[in-house]
């Protein structure tokens, strides 16, 4: 049966989460995966009016793991 691999990240004002889902017609789509981590960008923002480097550090390691994930699942697209 053939199906494609898709993946979706989204980088939100609380939270980073990465969706990763499986696409056939006979099926249609199916969640494999799915993993977040709260970032709190939104908040520093608001009350800071900028994003520091320690959070700019942590997004940087949250989407770094998201990318090991994708090699896991063999997505290159």
């Amino acid at each position: 049966m053939a199906f494609t691999l898709f993946a979706a990240i989204d980088v939100g004002s609380h939270e980073t989460s990465l969706r990763i889902y499986e696409i056939s017609k006979k099926n249609g789509i199916h969640e494999l995966d799915y993993v977040h981590h709260s970032a709190r960008l939104g908040y520093e923002t608001y009350s800071t009016k900028h994003i520091s480097y320690h959070s700019i550090d942590k997004l940087c390691t949250i989407l770094n793991g998201f990318k090991d994930k994708l090699k896991e699942y063999n997505i290159t697209d």
